[in-house]
């Protein structure tokens, strides 16, 4: 099983549906995070026309591309992340390569479910600090949360100064890593628009 990925070339063009003739979604060439904007394919690339999630509002958002207008690449890798379980599991080619306990959001501010995408790495700068070395942002957001510090609700896997609350209800939409397990899971070097599922 794998996932594709669609790359833009040049600034994104979206459609509401599969014409030319259709309403244009406005979606950036570079997010609010200062990194490219990518897309996680649904179904197959074989036509001119390929249905994609979406990183913004409202989560599971779709559009459509041109197929001539983006770059397909595919990743054998997959994260599922189960809710109840507090479990992270990274499969590649089906088969488990990382497993890691985590903390999820509090029932005031839950994790999101659905089927989402890494949009990108980025290096906090504070190893030591709430989020740890690292954090996968995702094409997800906060059903609760319009903001959060300054950002837009937008929902992250990584790494926590506060170890002891893994496996706890806790956060505010976020998955939380042990800071060993978020430097485990950059090791694998996960592409932009793996897919995540989170349930």
């Amino acid at each position: 099983m794998h996932g594709l990925v669609a790359t833009p070339i040049g600034a994104p063009v979206v459609y509401k549906s599969a014409t030319l003739t259709s309403a244009v979604i406005p979606v950036p060439r570079i997010n609010g995070l200062g990194v490219a904007t990518v897309f996680a394919v649904i179904g197959d690339d074989s036509k001119p026309w390929i249905q994609v999630l979406l990183p913004t509002r409202p989560n599971g958002a779709t559009g459509w591309v041109q197929r001539s207008k983006v770059r397909i690449t595919a990743t054998d890798v997959q994260l599922v992340v189960d809710l109840s379980r507090r479990l992270l599991t990274v499969n590649r080619a089906n088969h488990a390569v990382m497993k890691a306990r985590v903390a999820i959001g509090s029932v005031t501010n839950p994790t999101p479910t659905g089927a989402t995408y890494i949009t990108e790495l980025l290096d906090t700068g504070k190893p030591n600090g709430a989020y740890g070395p690292f954090a996968f942002g995702l094409a997800l957001h906060s059903n609760t949360l319009t903001e959060f510090e300054g950002g837009n609700g937008q929902v992250a896997i990584h790494g926590t100064n506060s170890p002891t609350l893994i496996g706890q209800r806790v956060s505010h939409g976020c998955v939380r890593l042990n800071n060993a397990d978020v430097l485990r899971l950059v090791s694998l070097k996960l592409a932009l628009g793996t897919p995540v599922f989170i349930y």
